[in-house]
């Protein structure tokens, strides 16, 4: 079972002051930014031993003229951790390296890469520090440890209009694509795996089937179980602008947005209000006991290209409540589609190859990603 082993808030509620060394400006409501070239904080481990996990949220300072991006390199103990690329908001994790593993003090080194550093404008430059990151927190997981190599397992070869996908998954022992579409559960970000569903004959309840989010605070969700959302006081409905203006729906707390089909005809706002936070309420109960059981495959696709790092913060979060498995989605390889690696059990990257001028895939590849996906799930399950 996956453990919390620290999980560090930098805002005025949060405990960094406790952790930070050098290299840090003055705690602000929610965040704290890193000064200087390098930012020093004292990880409340000793001897961590395998399985260690360090899940970082966190933003850039940037600036579109001169710097849209910044480029951070994270060390444990001296060791290499990895180096992110930051041009927005984002969650990201690593595992400590092995070399730390028996050492009795951790400490997280953040060592920015940028040749200039800007400086923001005056009241927000730090006594004259150049800004770098905005962390808000940084979480310490236990996963189960398992010595493992990445498999991957082949595309599925067919096509779904000519029946010879589902021709070759039925030899292969999968599931029929409507129950075996079943057994997954979109986590975001948009209507893509949702309308597959639907396409192979399922319509299942989800919470985030269909509702765009962003995935910092899909991760903060999943760790507060999606606690309070459904609130009228953070639920707006507003109107999409023609040709077809509906009603849709902000939920602020969690950033999720998605259409309700409903419109100022049929319906009023106030009676929309009130039908989706109930409805937001059940979803979430629903959501969160499917997590309890660990049955489902949480299936996680971007217009971008999702990096290992970010999945996996993701899938940390998702361990917290069961062995929940994560399949993240990434394309433009077309010598790739419809295949699935096997990363560590239950944490999946499948591969859908091209996409459509709206970053949807294939059917085919979808389908072949599915089945691989719960051929290797199986096989391998989260320990």
């Amino acid at each position: 079972m996956t453990e919390l082993l620290a999980d560090i808030g930098f805002g005025h509620a949060g405990t960094s002051a406790d952790h930070v060394h050098e290299g840090w400006g003055p705690t602000e409501p929610f965040h704290r930014w890193t000064v200087g070239a390098e930012s020093r904080m004292r990880l409340p481990l000793s001897r961590p031993g395998p399985g260690c996990i360090v899940a970082i949220n966190a933003a850039p300072w940037r600036d579109e003229a001169c710097l849209p991006s910044q480029a951070v390199m994270m060390a444990i103990n001296g060791r290499l951790a990895g180096t992110f690329q930051f041009n927005e908001h984002r969650s990201f994790a690593f595992a400590l390296p092995e070399a730390v593993r028996n050492d009795a003090e951790i400490v997280l080194s953040i060592c920015h890469l940028n040749s200039s550093t800007p400086r923001p404008a005056a009241g927000r430059d730090h006594a004259g520090s150049p800004l770098g990151l905005m962390v808000t927190s940084v979480r310490i997981f236990r996963l189960a440890h398992t010595a493992f190599a990445m498999r991957t397992r082949p595309a599925f070869l067919g096509r779904v209009s000519d029946g010879s996908l589902q021709t070759a998954l039925e030899k292969a022992g999968c599931p029929a694509p409507g129950a075996l579409v079943m057994g997954f559960e979109s986590i975001g970000q948009n209507c893509e795996f949702g309308l597959i569903q639907r396409a192979f004959g399922a319509d299942p309840l989800g919470l985030l089937r269909f509702a765009s989010n962003v995935t910092h605070l899909l991760v903060d969700g999943l760790m507060a179980r999606f606690a309070g959302i459904g609130d009228p006081q953070t639920t707006r409905i507003y109107v999409s602008d023609p040709p077809q203006p509906e009603f849709k729906v902000h939920e602020q707390r969690y950033y999720l947005w998605y259409s309700t089909g409903r419109t100022e005809a049929e319906t009023t706002r106030a009676a929309i209000l009130a039908d989706q936070c109930r409805k937001l309420n059940f979803l979430r109960r629903k959501f969160v006991e499917d997590l309890r059981d660990g049955s489902k495959i949480h299936v996680l696709t971007r217009p971008e290209i999702l990096t290992e790092a970010e999945a996996l913060a993701v899938f940390c979060a998702l361990q917290m409540e069961g062995p929940n498995a994560l399949l993240w989605t990434v394309h433009g390889d077309p010598a790739r589609t419809g295949q699935v690696d096997c990363l560590r059990p239950g944490f999946l990257r499948g591969h859908l190859g091209a996409v459509d001028e709206r970053n949807y895939a294939t059917p085919d590849a979808w389908l072949s990603v599915l089945a691989n996906a719960y051929a290797l799930a199986r096989v391998y399950p989260v320990g």
